[in-house]
């Protein structure tokens, strides 16, 4: 869901794209569903491009929509293109990194007037990076320096937090 969330103008653009109407126009629950299974396609590589498809539909069906013609169409088309999805328009301004980060036109156009389209693109990217994961050690139970090498020897990667002398 945060995926979907923090990926939602490209996911809409992308819909647009694909659908004979611009992804605002179509019913909530349609738009949702499409970008729910859009999402899956273009960013989750351990999910079927079928199953991603086949769950879409039967959600549409599910709500009572007639669309489920719709969100198969759009979906395939989806993936059908999705190692050659169309240029994002207007490159090398904020309306491109909008759309491409999903972040606000304001936002957008401020940064670039602040740091130049390259610096703005810079930290759009690093804004839609994920975080690392923190662990916090329960100290009751052990201390960080411990847990570390727990996780190393179970073969996960870890280290002390620089922020927190109880945190992995």
């Amino acid at each position: 869901a945060y995926g979907v969330v923090q990926n939602r103008t490209l996911l809409d653009y992308y819909i647009t794209c694909y659908c004979v109407q611009k992804a605002h126009r179509l019913e909530p629950v349609i738009r949702n569903i499409l970008r729910i299974g859009g999402y899956q396609i273009l960013f989750m590589d351990k999910i079927p491009v079928s199953a991603a498809v086949n769950e879409a539909v039967e959600q549409t069906k599910r709500s009572g929509s007639r669309a489920a013609g719709l969100v198969n169409a759009v979906l395939r088309r989806v993936a059908e293109n999705r190692e050659n999805l169309p240029k994002i328009p207007n490159i090398g301004t904020a309306q491109e990194l909008s759309v491409r980060f999903s972040h606000p036109l304001w936002l957008c156009e401020r940064m670039v007037s602040e740091l130049g389209y390259d610096g703005a693109h810079t930290f759009f990217a690093a804004n839609n990076r994920a975080p690392q994961l923190t662990v916090s050690v329960n100290t009751r139970h052990g201390d960080a320096p411990s847990l570390v090498e727990r996780f190393t020897a179970a073969g996960v990667r870890a280290h002390l937090s620089e922020l927190s002398t109880v945190s992995v």
